[in-house]
This record gives C-alpha cells, structure tokens and sequence, in this order.
C-alpha cells in the first residue's frame, strides 16, 4: 500500500478482511473494532480503512446487509 501514493480508503468486506488488514499493518485489533459503516484513521497511514458486512448470499438473505447499506458505505467513500 506504500506504493499507492492516492490511496484515501481501504473497504474491508467483513470481519476476516478487516481482522487481516489490521493484522498486516501491525496494529492492535483492539484499538479497531469492526462495525458496519465504521471509519478508522490510522495513526501514519494517510488512508482510512472503511467497514462493511461481507456481501454474501447469507448477509443478503437474511437482510443483514441491504443494497441501501451498503450503498451508503460506498457512498462514504467519496467523501
């Protein structure tokens, strides 16, 4: 991610991706609780890692994630 000099925002698409991103970087998962919708600056990182439930068939399914929320994250996004 170094090498992405534009980079503003890392969507992590679950619990797993947003567990491994935080992982990657070196950071304590304790400090970034996962949570749809949630932003988290990261302290040195010109970047914000965003949440969202992962948008499998069982999320969709059961209604734990809609079209709406997640569209709403992805609107986040360009602000």
């Amino acid at each position: 991610m170094n090498m992405m000099k534009n980079l503003r925002f890392v969507l992590a698409l679950g619990g797993i991706a947003h567990r491994q991103i935080i992982h990657c970087i070196g950071e304590k998962q304790s400090k970034f609780k996962f949570g749809h919708k949630n932003m988290h600056k990261i302290k040195n990182r010109k970047w914000k890692l965003v949440n969202s439930y992962h948008p499998s068939r069982y999320n969709i399914n059961t209604g734990r994630l809609t079209y709406d929320m997640f569209l709403e994250v992805i609107q986040k996004l360009g602000n």
